[in-house]
């Protein structure tokens, strides 16, 4: 009934509106200006007069994250040369310092889950949720995800409000943006924007795929909710650019749903492999390729034994789209796979010698893994924490580029694996005769060591393999 306003009341609308404030004289508009304002009303969530009904019903999601987090000083950050000289004459890694920090989160459940950014949370000794209403509760990380920079938290509580999950794919440049969270500590401070940009790459990740908005974001929103003007939750907000005024980045809430099912139902993000490399297609590649535009990703690596391998996937080929969905931009094939079932048979379509060539791939599991929360107690109590094997590091280290296993990146001045003789850059190969491929599978394998276990640690070390025995804690 709304839309079916008669021409005559748009008309005589148009007519008082010209005389308004922010309505200047037009002698011949096309579209009325009324016609504007209707369509504007009409829209579900279309711009309010005041932000201040969503601020009130949806704020009481958001909430307040204070950490103590383990880091090392500033010193050795920015000095390698004071980092080498501890290692040198007093063994393990520099002594980490504990440092407060704050952050923002958002109850996604109404029993105590909540979401925020890993970077919040990562290496805290401690978590704190300050709930609105000023309840502070201990927070528990359920997990947390470096690629996406996401974390999943728990409190003990019942019968919070949670925040209502959108759908950011339905976002449009130009839309209505408002952030609410903590910025230096002021709690639940709420500022409006609108969406600036979408698909942003800062080269945060694997998966960059931000949400650009000029909605004020300061150090504190880190976590926060990014809303529509529906009061649903369309990002998490992440980061800034220091250097520049109105510009804040925020994941995509399509994404976050995704790795958070995957923290709460495993503690880690179980993602998806393909096992080939790309590239996008630049107009100069779109002429060499014969290619009416530029589309696409072309292939430019592909794993012996991938599932890219297996699929028939050929260097040089170009994909056009992945399970149904057209590839417009770089970011976007690294995460349908990553985000697609393991196991799951998926079709791929691609250019090749300039005919169009449907084939299908079956997903693995990524090799490696994100840490959980079982792993990271494991390890903790045994005082040493690894990163994967990459091809990088294993010319750093002067290995066998085919070689498995995960290096040891930090081990604990007062810990157990440094009195057993463990540092920084040994490999971590095989734990009670068990292989270690990756970091993935050598999380599994601390979660199977049962505390009070004395597991044998097998390790190379630069003089040669050695048998490490450590105790589970």
């Amino acid at each position: 009934m709304f839309w079916r306003l008669t021409a005559v009341t748009a008309s005589i609308l148009d007519s008082r509106l010209r005389g308004k404030v922010g309505f200047p004289e037009v002698k011949r508009a096309p579209v009325p200006v009324a016609c504007y304002m209707i369509a504007a009303l009409a829209a579900p969530c279309g711009m309010p007069d005041s932000f201040a009904g969503l601020a009130k019903d949806a704020g009481p999601a958001v909430v307040n994250i204070s950490t103590t987090q383990l880091v090392k000083p500033p010193a050795t950050v920015e000095d390698p040369l004071a980092e080498q000289f501890f290692r040198k004459y007093f063994g393990g890694t520099t002594p980490q310092v504990e440092e407060k920090s704050l952050g923002s989160g958002v109850v996604i459940s109404s029993d105590g889950y909540i979401l925020t950014n890993n970077h919040v949370v990562a290496n805290a000794r401690d978590v704190r949720v300050t709930l609105p209403g000023g309840t502070v509760k201990a927070g528990e990380v359920v997990g947390g995800d470096e690629k996406t920079d996401l974390a999943l938290i728990k409190v003990d509580a019942s019968g919070l409000q949670a925040a209502k999950l959108g759908d950011s794919d339905s976002l449009e440049v130009g839309d209505w943006a408002v952030a609410i969270g903590n910025p230096f500590g002021l709690s639940h401070t709420v500022t409006a924007g609108i969406v600036s940009a979408k698909g942003r790459e800062l080269g945060a990740g694997p998966y960059d795929d931000f949400i650009q908005t000029d909605a004020s974001i300061n150090p504190g929103n880190s976590g926060g909710p990014l809303f529509n003007t529906c009061g649903e939750v369309v990002g998490i907000n992440t980061a800034i650019n220091p250097a520049a005024q109105g510009i804040g980045f925020a994941i995509p809430i399509n994404i976050a749903k995704i790795v958070a099912a995957d923290l709460k139902a495993e503690g880690r993000v179980v993602r998806g492999w393909l096992g080939a490399g790309a590239q996008a297609i630049t107009p100069e590649l779109a002429d060499a390729f014969h290619m009416k535009e530029p589309r696409g990703l072309v292939i430019t690596s592909v794993e012996k034994g991938s599932p890219a391998a297996e699929a028939g996937l050929h260097i040089g080929d170009v994909v056009l789209s992945f399970a149904g969905r057209e590839i417009t931009h770089s970011s976007e094939l690294p995460w349908l796979v990553a985000s697609s079932k393991v196991g799951s048979k998926l079709p791929i379509t691609v250019l090749r010698d300039g005919q169009e060539a449907r084939l299908e791939v079956v997903i693995a599991r990524m090799p490696g893994g994100s840490l959980t929360r079982e792993a990271a107690k494991v390890l903790d109590g045994l005082g040493f924490r690894v990163a994967e094997l990459t091809p990088e590091t294993a010319r750093q280290l002067n290995l066998d580029p085919n070689r498995t296993g995960v290096v040891v990146t930090e081990v604990a001045s007062s810990g157990q694996a440094a009195e057993r003789g463990m540092r920084p850059g040994d490999l971590v190969i095989a734990v009670n005769a068990r292989a270690v491929r990756d970091t993935g599978g050598f999380f599994d394998l601390l979660q199977s060591l049962i505390p009070g276990e004395t597991a044998a640690f097998y390790v190379q070390k630069q003089a040669g393999p050695v048998f490490v025995p450590l105790t589970v804690k």
